[in-house]
């Protein structure tokens, strides 16, 4: 199995690390590394990645269960971050940083990246100064969408969010009034949903997007497959499976299926190209009741990224 693992072997004083009864310094090292691991993973966005503690040491994981191209792209990302690359992600930049607060601590820590048998370190390249890439209007286009099957735990508090659980971990949706109204009818039950995952001060947020539940057909996983494909393709290619997609709705009369499709890219840091191909597609459409509204806001996203006018 391919990996990359982040070990902790010793205390700031030199003394073995101890998993019942570590220093604070160290349970904060770990819980920050965790975190990091976490919000590249989700990054990702590949089902194949799992991030976690392997049992009875203070070895934080990534693993690829699958034929290792997770792996690949978490090395091809963090190449580009060393290098320099106008490509590089500052999501990437965040939380390789929270790597090298680490690897620099006083603690005795190391970072390898294992395929198969061979385990080789990289901790050497993290002494260079991972720098943030300037995007245009210190906006980073980060476009993510993240696909839950987790159990709603908490609704509500002074700001609309809901709290739910997946695989041990808690996770923290921002909503509106309305959609915590929506969602609370499931609490304590298991609920699908998307939500639009961006960076805000070195951490992965959420922002609920639209809700599976109860329906005839299965959104969920039919579009969490679509953008596992999408993520993993090069941007022409994203483009034209977008454009097919909404093709075969369109062929099919599908105009409210459609509909859920394309709120899937209404947010603010989605791809403009990705607007652009929606809306010519969708163009003899634009009068259609189920499309219309969200065709005007597909539009009105595409302005504001732009800061032009759509024709």
């Amino acid at each position: 199995m391919n990996s990359i693992e982040i070990i902790i072997h010793k205390e700031a004083d030199g003394s073995d690390i101890d998993m019942e009864n570590m220093s604070v310094e160290a349970a904060n090292m770990v819980i920050e590394l965790l975190t990091a691991l976490r919000n590249i993973a989700t990054f990702e966005g590949n089902p194949d990645i799992t991030v976690g503690l392997k049992e009875g040491s203070v070895c934080q994981m990534i693993q690829d269960h699958g034929a290792g191209a997770g792996i690949d792209s978490i090395k091809s990302n963090f190449v580009k971050v060393y290098q320099g690359s106008n490509e590089r992600s500052n999501v990437y930049v965040n939380n390789l940083r929270v790597v090298q607060k680490a690897l620099s601590s006083e603690l005795d820590v190391d970072i390898n990246f294992v395929r198969g048998a061979q385990k080789v370190s990289v901790k050497r390249y993290f002494t260079k100064q991972f720098k943030l890439r300037k995007v245009r209007d210190e906006v980073e286009q980060n476009f993510h969408v993240e696909f839950f099957d987790a159990k709603l735990k908490l609704n509500g508090g002074d700001k609309p969010n809901f709290h739910v659980e997946r695989a041990h971990s808690k996770f923290t949706v921002d909503c509106t009034e309305e959609q915590a109204r929506k969602i609370g009818l499931y609490l304590y039950q298991q609920v699908k949903f998307s939500a639009w995952a961006y960076v805000k001060k070195d951490k992965i947020q959420y922002q609920f997007c639209d809700l599976y539940n109860n329906l005839d057909r299965d959104y969920y996983i039919e579009f969490k497959s679509f953008f596992q494909a999408l993520n993993a393709a090069a941007e022409n290619d994203a483009i034209k499976s977008i454009h097919y997609k909404l093709k075969d709705f369109y062929s099919n009369y599908e105009y409210k299926e459609a509909r859920k499709f394309i709120r899937l890219f209404c947010y603010k840091t989605v791809n403009p190209n990705f607007l652009m191909s929606i809306l010519i597609i969708s163009k003899a459409f634009k009068d259609n009741e189920d499309l219309k509204d969200m065709l005007a806001k597909v539009e009105d996203i595409l302005s504001k990224i732009t800061k032009r006018q759509v024709l």
